[in-house]
């Protein structure tokens, strides 16, 4: 379950107000090509010119580096991973919309947590 499931489950936010919170995450996500710069991953003159060539042939970013041979369809996961995760934490979001305060997001986070926790080790007994 993720923190916005949560949020809506406990009814501390309506599943409208946590998608927008989660729009604003998507919005403020670091655009790719200056993500690998930053990783040091590709050099920005050579970024540029497949940010170009995406915007060209209208392909994705990371398609176009896969394609290139630059990258594996591995790296390119594990890239989209990362990139997913560059925009800020949804409770801060929540916050800095004024959705909920400081303290309310640190205990609801602190819960969702040992909630999470308590279900990964019931998930690991009845494997056993």
């Amino acid at each position: 379950m993720h923190f916005g499931d949560f949020l809506v489950q406990q009814k501390v936010l309506s599943a409208h107000q946590v998608l927008r919170a989660l729009a604003e995450q998507r919005r403020r996500r670091q655009f790719i090509p200056l993500l690998l710069v930053e990783l040091e991953i590709l050099p920005d003159y050579q970024a540029l010119h497949y940010c170009s060539k995406a915007d060209v042939t209208g392909s994705d970013f990371l398609d176009v580096m896969v394609h290139e041979g630059l990258i594996s369809d591995e790296q390119r996961l594990l890239i989209h991973d990362r990139w997913m995760c560059s925009g800020p934490p949804l409770g801060i979001l929540l916050v800095e919309m004024g959705l909920m305060d400081a303290q309310t997001r640190q205990e609801l986070l602190d819960e969702f947590e040992a909630e999470r926790e308590l279900e990964m080790n019931l998930a690991k007994l009845s494997a056993s």
